[in-house]
């Protein structure tokens, strides 16, 4: 599974290089890669690069975002969602009787699980321990 931290670094270099010639491409790859060791993210390099090659070949533009919740959304939420991330308005929407609230975000293998079923579980899970 790539990391939201890999696939951002990935589209940043992606939209850095897509347009340049192979000498700016090459001068930016090697910035790049002076801030990732800056940043201390070398260890991270082989997942940057997966996530690079996957939006570079457009399945990121391809992949359409799943909300499930367990009522339908209101207007106003679609639009504040779409106002963060454009694909939203584009998005398939799920109900789930069984959520009690709040909303889960799927975006290929990258999961926001923001609802009320999975913070009880967290808060169960710490209270049994």
């Amino acid at each position: 599974m790539i990391s939201i931290v890999a696939q951002r670094y990935a589209q940043a270099l992606y939209h850095l290089t897509v347009e340049a010639d192979d000498r700016q491409s090459g001068q930016t790859v090697q910035a790049f890669v002076r801030l990732l060791k800056k940043r201390q993210l070398l260890i991270k390099l082989e997942m940057i690069i997966d996530a690079f090659r996957q939006y570079a070949h457009g399945e990121d533009v391809k992949r359409r975002l799943t909300l499930t919740a367990a009522r339908p959304l209101s207007q106003e939420t679609q639009e504040c969602l779409a106002a963060h991330e454009p694909r939203m308005r584009q998005a398939t929407e799920i109900i789930d009787p069984n959520l009690i609230g709040g909303l889960i975000i799927k975006d290929g293998s990258t999961i926001i699980d923001g609802s009320v079923k999975r913070q009880c579980q967290e808060l169960q899970r710490h209270l049994c321990k």
